[in-house]
This record gives C-alpha cells, sequence and structure tokens, in this order.
C-alpha cells in the first residue's frame, strides 16, 4: 500500500469480509468497492454468466447498509457491442449481467 493513496475493492461476492479486512489496514480512510461485477463477461461457446437477484441484493446491501461503504456499479446498464471490435472470443453483448438491460428492462 502506498502512503496516502486510498486503497479499493473490486469485487462481486464476499463483500463484508473483503471491505472488513479492508477497513482493518486503512482504518482512517473511507471504503469503496471501485468495482461491483453483477456478472462477467461471456466467450463464445462458454455458459452465459450470471447473478441471482438474491445474491446481488445480499451483497449490494453488505456494502451499504452492514459496513457502510460506497460503490460502484460495473455495469449497471448493459449494452452491445457494434462493429465487430469485441476482440478474442468475447461476445458482442458487453453487459455484465447489469441489473438494466440495453432495451431498459
Amino acid at each position: 500500500m502506498l502512503a496516502g493513496v486510498l486503497e479499493t475493492a473490486n469485487l462481486n461476492s464476499n463483500a463484508a469480509n473483503t471491505l472488513t479486512n479492508l477497513r482493518q489496514r486503512q482504518p482512517n480512510k473511507p471504503l469503496y468497492v471501485s468495482e461491483f461485477w453483477p456478472g462477467w463477461f461471456d466467450q463464445w461457446g462458454e455458459k452465459h454468466h450470471t447473478m441471482s437477484i438474491q445474491h446481488f441484493e445480499t451483497e449490494v446491501s453488505d456494502i451499504i447498509f452492514k459496513v457502510n461503504s460506497s460503490i460502484n456499479f460495473y455495469m449497471f446498464i448493459g449494452g452491445t457491442n457494434f462493429g465487430f471490435m469485441n476482440g478474442g472470443h468475447v461476445i458482442t453483448s458487453y453487459d455484465y449481467n447489469a441489473p438494466l438491460s440495453e432495451s431498459g428492462l
């Protein structure tokens, strides 16, 4: 850890434990989840990555209410990557199982 730099967390599970440990390492700094992933990117031929609404609700509630942390959703709204610029074997729907779909659902 660098002096004066805020250490943050990137996660999608075990938030309360991770953030409690982070608070112990930097007790006088705010807690911040810089990337909360509601899913993951998919590759051609793989099973679609999803997170149940119950898991999502539990983790987000733990982050906000149990350990009093701020949160940034990666991603909150999903989208499609047009123009064949997905790269490698990643599909063109880049939504990470976002809570709000590209169509607004």
